[in-house]
């Protein structure tokens, strides 16, 4: 079992793809953490290449998107928005004033080449006040699973550390190793 590890260990073809495997993880993971911290830099106001990532607060598009799911959002011409649209927007009245909101379009107004909609959550009974198009961050694309995933799970101990933590020093350990054995190698 040893001189297989070994012979694994010593094989080009691996190794290569082991590293290549490695730059792409790291790759995502830097674009992802910058993509959230310019986001939370700029309040949401800016976003990276017209995508934004945003985080689903409260129950009101349930059972479509859960609590702590993220969302990949692009931006979009505020004329090809129509009804059925989920949108995400800044709130402006109320109790929804400085917030981000993820909601569904209900209803679309087009008042001398001024756009308004209104919007409402799946699972609300009541739709939003009308928002112009203005407010609009970006329309979802998409729900990101595995990092909605990861979301729910490291908001408990026993996610994080199983989620974050382990690989992390896993992850460390691994490369420090491959890091002395190449240096051993010369």
């Amino acid at each position: 079992m040893k001189t297989f590890i070994t012979k694994i260990k010593n094989n080009k073809a691996f190794n290569i793809i082991r590293k290549i495997l490695s730059v792409l993880v790291t790759i995502l993971l830097v674009l992802i953490f910058f993509v959230i911290i310019v986001q939370k830099v700029t309040n949401n106001q800016m976003n990276l290449g017209g995508f934004g990532i945003y985080t689903v607060a409260t129950g009101s598009m349930e059972p479509e998107y859960n609590v702590r799911d993220l969302l990949l959002a692009s931006k979009k011409d505020i004329n090809d928005i129509n009804i059925g649209d989920d949108v995400v927007y800044m709130g402006k009245e109320g109790n929804l004033s400085g917030k981000i909101i993820v909601h569904r379009v209900i209803k679309r107004f087009d008042n001398e080449g001024k756009v308004s909609f209104i919007t409402q959550g799946i699972a609300n009974g009541l739709s939003d006040p009308e928002i112009e198009g203005n407010q609009i961050l970006g329309v979802v694309k998409c729900k990101l699973h595995i990092l909605s995933f990861c979301s729910h799970a490291i908001n408990n101990i026993y996610g994080l550390i199983f989620l974050v933590v382990i690989p992390f020093v896993i992850f460390i350990f691994v490369e420090g190793k491959h890091a002395i054995d190449d240096a051993y190698k010369d």
